[in-house]
């Protein structure tokens, strides 16, 4: 029984029998109600908070709410952090881009059109570094499929070269087996634009796609994914050495960024979902 708009208490108590004590009583168990309700859903909204390390925002948080059978909008999640006093991880902007002397250059195919129609029809590619607790540095290279936002392959080294490129690449085509034609973004790094790379491109089928330079805008999705890595996880964690910093990569890419995070690129699904 709701109180209709417009009915005064009196109303109801002669229409339904009630005196004012029971319309009281329901009235106070219908408070309650809602009370326990909303400590319910703060509940549950603070648990998937702790349980990925404060990576997921108000949005991301609605959706795995949504995907976890608990309905509530995204302006209640987003009320409900600020009364709790959660906060995601914000992203670090990321120092300007320096320009490097050109080599040879290969035309942007994409022009930022960051979709494909099936999987293993357009990869991007790119390099990051990362430091451990030692000061040490190391480089990762991964390749990001553009139709489901899959990490299709990772590989680090100590060394930023061609080959460590040419053996994520490698790595990519033995698992995934593309047809030829396949489309490889990259930037105009070095690396990309060697010999051994544009060759080994070449020999396998490979067209090759790339930014303008000093544009990381052109390679949006490589840029978004290592900058999730790093301010989602890398960053919170003292990497003592170089198995402990694939260990960190292996569980952020193939646990939880594959199966858990949701992807506005994909309208909130996961790359394993799609």
């Amino acid at each position: 029984m709701h109180l209709e708009e417009g009915r005064s208490v009196n109303s109801l108590t002669k229409e339904y029998g009630l005196g004012a004590g029971s319309l009281n009583s329901w009235g106070k168990k219908y408070r309650e109600e809602y009370k326990q309700t909303n400590r319910m859903d703060q509940s549950n909204q603070k648990e998937i908070y702790h349980r990925y390390g404060g990576k997921m925002g108000y949005r991301m948080i609605q959706r795995r709410l949504a995907h976890e059978g608990h309905l509530c909008s995204q302006v209640t999640v987003y009320k409900y952090m600020k009364e709790l006093g959660l906060r995601s991880i914000v992203f670090k902007r990321k120092p300007p881009y320096v320009k490097s002397k050109k080599h040879r250059v290969f035309p942007n195919v994409l022009a930022r059109e960051f979709t494909a129609e099936y999987p293993n029809q357009r990869w991007c590619i790119d390099f990051t570094y990362i430091h451990l607790a030692s000061g040490q540095i190391y480089y990762n290279c991964s390749i990001l499929d553009l139709n489901n936002r899959r990490i299709v392959s990772t590989k680090t080294a100590s060394y930023i070269t061609a080959d460590l490129a040419i053996k994520t690449l490698q790595m990519a085509l033995h698992k995934c087996s593309p047809k030829k034609g396949v489309i490889v973004h990259s930037d105009q790094g070095v690396q990309f634009t060697s010999k051994s790379f544009t060759e080994f491109c070449s020999k396998n089928g490979i067209i090759q796609s790339m930014s303008a330079s000093g544009c990381p805008y052109d390679n949006a999705p490589m840029e978004s994914f290592f900058g999730k890595l790093k301010n989602e996880h890398l960053n919170h964690y003292v990497i003592k050495d170089f198995d402990h910093l694939n260990q960190l990569i292996d569980d952020y890419i193939f646990r939880y960024y594959h199966h858990i995070r949701p992807h506005s690129a994909l309208n909130g699904k996961t790359p394993m979902e799609v």
